[in-house]
């Protein structure tokens, strides 16, 4: 199943980053090291949502393999996703712009710059780029090899 347009990714990258990173710290006698744990500042939340999406639904994780893919999806201004659904969770942090989400009979929701949200599951939805620059967004899908993470509803 093709994701919407406008998604790349970030496989590639993601590799090339964790590549260049392996051997170049945390090396025996690299006086220079600094250890930061990961609990403490600078670490920024970005979302915690615990147990419910933008919907306040229950958040579960599908039967079968774990599965989780990271992309970055883009939309110029204007442009849609067209009507939608996941079967599994999914994370989108607004990076840049402003995309408002229409959710039916549960209303529209506008996410701006810098908002993380669990998106809903099941419901069918249709995501708008509503600024005057592109919205761009990173989605990471928490799901399995038994369902699809986006399901494009005619």
């Amino acid at each position: 199943m093709g994701e919407p347009a406008g998604v790349t990714t970030l496989a590639t990258v993601m590799v090339a980053v964790v590549l260049a990173g392996c051997g170049a710290q945390g090396q025996e006698g690299d006086e220079d090291e600094v250890v930061v744990p990961v609990t403490e500042e600078p670490l920024e939340v970005l979302l915690d949502a615990e147990s419910e999406t933008v919907l306040d639904q229950p958040l579960t994780y599908p039967r079968g393999r774990p599965e989780v893919s990271a992309s970055l999806l883009t939309l110029e201004p204007g442009e849609r996703t067209g009507p939608h659904t996941h079967e599994a969770p999914m994370l989108a942090w607004v990076l840049e712009g402003e995309v408002s989400v229409d959710y039916g009979g549960d209303g529209t929701r506008t996410y701006t710059e810098g908002e993380t949200i669990m998106e809903a599951v099941g419901v069918v939805h249709n995501g708008t780029s509503s600024g005057e620059t592109p919205a761009r967004l990173l989605v990471v899908n928490l799901g399995s090899n038994q369902v699809e993470n986006t399901v494009v509803v005619d």
